[in-house]
């Protein structure tokens, strides 16, 4: 048999509800070999919906209709919510888990390697993610790139910080890689910054006195 990529025929559609409401979102996906299904919430984490106690419930039948099922609902269930088609023929497995290195005060160099699997595709770019300690919501670094590694910058002194990559290829998105281990960036050292910037006044009026007895 032919293997065949993802695709949806009936998509997502945005619904408006009150809160305490049940709330059903479907859609509609093909492929071959059968393809697995993921959800993503709002905040981008993936759902939980093997847990009995979640408010969220997944169901599916052989025709390829897909359904959400969110019980009770809450101000922080609101939002944009993905599903994620994906099997041999389509979009590409996760990246490996990607290495943390503090580069300075703000910013940090990340590493990875390719997924296992592209999808019988080339692979297109990579998106990296990051989140402060305590935070849920995965904030973007940068929408794609073709190296696998990244310098990201502009970050707080003294933060722990944990980061994550996803793949593209034509076909789609994959799932993120497994968050890398948490990296907290030192302390800003202002007698560092001080120490230096004396030191180039003195040699700019040191240099200055020069060219004027010269």
């Amino acid at each position: 048999l032919t293997t065949v990529a993802p695709e949806f025929l009936v998509p997502l559609v945005d619904v408006t509800c009150l809160l305490g409401d049940t709330v059903t979102l479907q859609c509609k996906v093909c492929g071959r070999p059968k393809p697995t299904i993921t959800w993503k919430g709002p905040d981008q984490n993936i759902l939980d919906t093997d847990n009995s106690s979640a408010t969220y419930s997944v169901s599916s039948c052989d025709s390829g209709e897909i359904t959400l099922k969110i019980c009770n609902l809450m101000p922080q269930d609101s939002g944009i919510y993905t599903c994620i088609a994906a099997n041999d023929h389509g979009v590409p497995a996760a990246p490996n888990r990607p290495i943390a290195q503090e580069r300075s005060c703000t910013s940090v160099i990340l590493r990875w390697l390719p997924p296992s699997s592209t999808g019988n595709c080339t692979i297109s770019g990579y998106t990296v993610e990051y989140r402060e300690e305590g935070s849920q919501a995965w904030q973007q670094s940068v929408a794609s790139t073709l190296d696998t590694y990244l310098v990201i910058e502009d970050l707080s002194p003294g933060s722990p910080y944990q980061f994550r990559v996803s793949a593209s290829n034509p076909w789609g998105i994959s799932l993120p890689s497994e968050p890398s281990e948490f990296v907290r960036l030192p302390e800003y050292d202002a007698a560092a910054d001080g120490a230096t910037i004396s030191w180039k006044e003195n040699f700019d009026s040191a240099y200055t006195e020069l060219n004027e007895i010269g």
